[in-house]
């Protein structure tokens, strides 16, 4: 419920591209990287990092732990992704299926599209909705209530 969230508006006029299994909630924006070691030096750069991978594992935690957000082609609701995700409190999407990862190659397809790494992804860690764009996240609706920019109803 504290989660950041998109603009609704905003967010129903893209095209999804793929949809996963919602692992962890909140909206997460940013550049596709393809290792925990990018995520962290892109990160160090002041870039908004989204690591993207067949599957993590607990070598990829530092990554993981900077990212905007992780997205993997395969896992369940307890793959490492997942659970991690959780706990850190990071938006996760597993087990999106309509992600063709080529890790060395930094790229993936999904959706008849060919995503570079650098390219900007979003998606919804609580729909499992992933498109490909750039999509500014706002607090929460009770976070925004509490802070007075949105009022109470």
């Amino acid at each position: 419920m504290l989660a950041p969230i998109f603009d609704p508006k905003e967010w129903k006029a893209l095209p999804t591209a793929t949809k996963g299994l919602p692992a962890s909630p909140g909206a997460a924006s940013g550049q596709v990287v393809f290792t925990a070691d990018d995520a962290v030096e892109w990160t160090r750069q002041g870039k908004k990092a989204m690591l993207v991978r067949k599957e993590t594992v607990p070598d990829d935690i530092h990554g993981m732990f900077v990212a905007q957000g992780i997205l993997t082609a395969t896992g369940g609701m307890t793959s490492h992704a997942a659970v991690v995700g959780r706990q850190m409190g990071k938006p996760s999407i597993v087990g999106a299926g309509g992600l063709d990862i080529d890790e060395s190659a930094r790229i993936f397809h999904v959706a008849g599209s060919t995503v570079k790494e650098g390219d900007y992804i979003s998606f919804d860690g609580l729909t499992g909705e992933v498109k490909l764009a750039r999509v500014a996240s706002k607090p929460s609706t009770i976070l925004q209530v509490i802070q007075g920019t949105l009022p109470k109803t």
